[in-house]
């Protein structure tokens, strides 16, 4: 966990705010201010879907319309590189916009 929080705060500090689950192997990274006037969590998922990267909306887990957005990270399962990789991925999405 200590390598993807590390990563995850650097490679993404301009978009997300990272924060770790202390039971588990999931990190929420939620919006920061500067994404408020871009795409909902949804969209930015699917596109990140199409290029390989699985980041699960955090939306998803509220019933209310004005949830929090941002996305659920599980990384238990991934290399160093395999994060890296879709850290990468996904800062330069972001970065499209």
């Amino acid at each position: 966990m200590a390598f993807f929080l590390k990563a995850s705060r650097e490679i993404l500090s301009g978009f997300l705010e990272i924060k770790e689950d202390p039971i588990g192997t999931h990190v929420v990274g939620f919006f920061k201010n500067s994404m408020a006037h871009m795409y909902s969590d949804k969209i930015y998922s699917k596109r990140l879907l199409e290029k390989g990267v699985n980041a699960t909306p955090l939306s998803d887990y509220y019933s209310h319309t004005n949830s929090p957005q941002g996305f659920v990270f599980g990384y238990g399962s991934a290399s160093e590189t395999e994060v890296m990789d879709g850290l990468n991925i996904i800062r330069q999405t972001f970065s499209e916009e």
